[in-house]
């Protein structure tokens, strides 16, 4: 396989804060609309009143990016993993990628694993809290439901509310 040169930084905070732009300027482009249960999906939109209203390209804070910086086309359905395996982007931008959403959900734990950073326990645990404390948090049984969004408003408060975590992440020297 040949070898495919990273276009996402390796620092944690750099990736999270060019994803926060990213998802903004997202929210301002008429070809996308912010979603955070979708990668990058474009689909047909109706308005309140059923017509069809044209078409947009649904987009997480990982799919942002997708749509920003990496060759992802509207009209495409993509994913992380399909781009990887399409030969279309290296491992470690695809695991990037993946931690972006894990940072999305809180679980810092995995989201460093994913980048291949070192953190302590005590540290996700400290970005944990503070996760929980800016975002509502709402348990369902054994699971919880973490901080999403289905709206570019939506999107856009929580890209605002994050970065006080991207701040914590700085801080920390990641």
């Amino acid at each position: 396989m040949k070898q495919i040169e990273d276009k996402l930084p390796d620092k944690p905070s750099e990736l999270l804060e060019m994803a926060l732009g990213d998802l903004r300027e997202c929210a301002e482009d008429p070809a996308y609309r912010l979603d955070s249960s979708r990668w990058f999906s474009y689909r047909g939109q109706y308005d309140s009143n059923g017509q069809a209203a044209g078409e947009v390209c649904l987009v997480c804070l990982g799919g942002a990016v997708m749509a920003k910086r990496l060759p992802c086309e509207l009209g495409d359905d993509d994913s992380p993993t399909f781009l990887y395996e399409m030969g279309t982007i290296g491992e470690r931008d695809k695991n990037k990628l993946h931690a972006l959403d894990d940072f999305r959900t809180g679980d810092f734990a995995d989201a460093f694993k994913e980048m291949g950073t070192p953190i302590s326990n005590e540290q996700t645990e400290a970005l944990g809290e503070l996760y929980k404390n800016l975002f509502l948090v709402c348990s369902r049984g054994d699971s919880v439901s973490m901080a999403g969004f289905c709206t570019d408003e939506a999107g856009l408060a929580f890209a605002d509310k994050y970065q006080a975590v991207v701040d914590e992440i700085k801080s920390l020297g990641y």
